[in-house]
């Protein structure tokens, strides 16, 4: 499970104060990621704060397979995010199946334990699109994807369309972005440190190890349409 996700049986529900949507921001693009250096991966976090729980990117270092949205969903699943605080509730495994149709249609195939989490419907919406969006960063990344249509993701439970999740969530047929669970700050820096040992983000050059394995002080800027201040979150 990633790093910040707590573990056993007990259900996890979105925070009391969160909101379905941002509160005074403007809205995101959901536009995916454009081909870039393939030997860096997109992989989306979920974290919480005070509006509700949302996702940051990261650009990975993970193992290439030959597969760039295996390969995102592998490091999802089985590695630590870089930054405390990032987590996932799906659980972990290495039973992955991917294909990518001409129209931009990305079938994930995954078992029914990564789905194990009891989760209420908020995380489980937000769960599925931590998978929707890494997935199709993943591809478009990679360049793999065909013409301008927006890719999609099908989700399968051991081979099974619209399966039941997390308790008692439903899945649909087709997944797009939900821009609205998109993080008003997010990693944007790819540059690419000569060292970066394997599974360590190149957001930037040299990250600092915090005391549980992950990793703090992220160069991040506001979302697009709210400036180009530059931050560093304490995470």
């Amino acid at each position: 499970m990633g790093c910040g996700a707590s573990t056993g049986n007990e259900e996890h529900r979105m925070p009391d104060t969160s909101n379905s949507a941002h509160q005074d921001l403007p809205s995101a693009s959901g536009s995916v990621e454009t081909p870039s250096d393939k030997e860096l991966i997109p992989v989306y976090w979920l974290q919480a704060d005070n509006d509700g729980v949302y996702l940051y990117r990261e650009y990975a270092r993970a193992k290439a397979s030959g597969d760039p949205v295996t390969d995102a969903i592998s490091y999802m699943l089985n590695d630590k995010p870089a930054k405390d605080g990032w987590f996932t509730y799906l659980k972990p495994s290495t039973d992955i199946g991917v294909s990518i149709s001409s129209e931009n249609v990305i079938t994930l195939d995954l078992p029914k334990k990564v789905f194990g989490a009891h989760l209420d419907e908020g995380l489980a919406q937000r769960s599925i699109q931590q998978l929707v969006f890494t997935a199709t960063a993943a591809a478009a990344n990679a360049g793999v994807l065909n013409g301008s249509q927006p890719p999609k993701l099908r989700l399968l439970v051991d081979g099974a369309a619209n399966a039941t999740v997390f308790d008692d969530y439903r899945l649909e047929s087709e997944y797009e972005r939900n821009s609205s669970f998109m993080a008003p700050i997010w990693i944007i820096d790819r540059r690419t440190p000569a060292s970066s040992p394997p599974g360590r983000s190149s957001s930037t050059p040299d990250p600092s190890p915090s005391a549980t394995g992950c990793t703090t002080g992220w160069s991040a800027r506001t979302r697009p349409g709210t400036g180009s201040r530059w931050t560093r979150p304490n995470g």
